[in-house]
């Protein structure tokens, strides 16, 4: 991205999500193994919705309240819900983490291991979108990767609240999106 200005993030994390996808398939698991289920879908998809709204007002509130007109809204709005959070929820809360509590069972260890994980994911692209080497990125920014570790333990907690991807995605959604809105 840094070099060449050409942003690959969206084929990657849509790449990883069909591997992981994959994987469980090829295992001959069932999809519920990454959190897509029937049961207590409508209480994780309501829980994500409403904590999600929360933050898009909280996020937004004087914008809300200046009335400034938001600009692609809804492409934002499937961006963010489908292209970061769905994807970014198969993999990491829905694959990869399911399987570190199988290998770790302290849950506190699973827990700050898959979120050391999620951490590293977003520096390449975040390293390159700000056109700094590894070590300037970190250092200027340890507060927002402490921050993407703190958001995936809450991540994690409303995926295990149902057992579902529903709710961690939708607030993952909205998170982001509110965070963008009214760029």
């Amino acid at each position: 991205h840094a070099n060449k200005d050409l942003y690959i993030g969206i084929y990657v994390n849509i790449l990883l999500a069909i591997l992981c996808i994959s994987l469980v398939l090829l295992r001959k698991e069932k999809i519920t193994a990454i959190g897509f289920t029937k049961d207590n879908a409508v209480k994780s998809i309501v829980l994500g919705s409403i904590l999600g709204i929360v933050i898009v007002i909280g996020n937004n509130a004087m914008n809300i309240i200046e009335g400034a007109p938001p600009e692609n809204i809804a492409i934002n709005f499937v961006y963010y819900m489908v292209v970061i959070s769905l994807v970014e929820e198969i993999i990491f809360r829905g694959y990869i983490q399911t399987r570190i509590y199988g290998l770790i069972k302290k849950p506190i260890f699973a827990i700050i291991l898959g979120g050391i994980f999620f951490m590293l994911m977003h520096i390449p692209f975040q390293m390159g979108y700000a056109k700094m080497g590894l070590f300037a990125y970190v250092q200027l920014n340890w507060i927002t990767l402490l921050f993407t570790f703190i958001w995936h333990i809450i991540f994690d907690f409303l995926y295990r609240k149902y057992n579902t991807i529903y709710a961690s995605t939708i607030f993952h959604g909205f998170m982001n999106w509110a965070n963008y809105l009214f760029l």
